[in-house]
């Protein structure tokens, strides 16, 4: 029955952790600028590559992590939606 079904999961916290692996690849760039401008004064620039590498792995993890959630979200509606006979939003 319609008012047995349970709803499709919310793909909210997909569209946040994308949000968010593309925000820490940014730093990781922008990181990675500011070691090239800094190198020649500072001793602190091992510290700053293991730092970028950490942000841009755990980016891409989020990232696609998200995605793959968020492609099974929609293909959860998408199966709901038709064993209900109704249109997914």
């Amino acid at each position: 029955m319609v008012e047995d079904a349970k709803t499709a999961p919310s793909t909210a916290p997909a569209d946040a952790a994308i949000g968010a692996g593309i925000g820490g690849g940014g730093v990781a760039g922008t990181l990675t600028d500011l070691q090239n401008q800094l190198s020649p004064l500072s001793y602190a620039s091992e510290w700053i590559t293991k730092v970028v590498v950490v942000l841009a792995i755990g980016s891409a993890v989020l990232v696609f992590g998200a995605a793959a959630y968020r492609w099974y979200t929609n293909r959860k509606a998408k199966r709901l939606a038709e064993a209900l006979g109704t249109v997914p939003a």
